[in-house]
């Protein structure tokens, strides 16, 4: 069934890369470049949010185990990893102050 309107991928958008080679959206038209931006960020801030966290709980567990001080150093590194990361998410949204660039 066509409506009569174009697809998304047949109209003139200048942030579409016209190769085709790229992954469809949910409508099947290939993300935009500011689509892969914005996606690609996503990434990078789970992974600098979840690898902090992930080590915390693997280097604490591999303490306790070791010393059998089950689970202090867990919860210690894990409570600190959860610390850093917030205190990140924080600079981060303050962005760059006066003249820092």
């Amino acid at each position: 069934m066509d409506s009569g309107e174009p697809r998304r991928s047949e109209t003139e958008d200048p942030d579409r890369a016209g190769d085709g080679a790229e992954e469809p959206t949910a409508d099947g038209a290939p993300p935009t470049e500011r689509e892969r931006v914005r996606n690609t960020q996503a990434i990078a801030l789970a992974w600098n949010l979840g690898w902090p966290i992930a080590a915390g709980v693997l280097v604490g567990a591999w303490i306790d185990s070791t010393f059998g001080t089950a689970p202090a150093a867990t919860l210690v590194l894990t409570l600190g990893a959860l610390v850093a990361v917030v205190r990140w998410l924080i600079g981060l949204g303050n962005g760059p102050r006066g003249g820092e660039q």
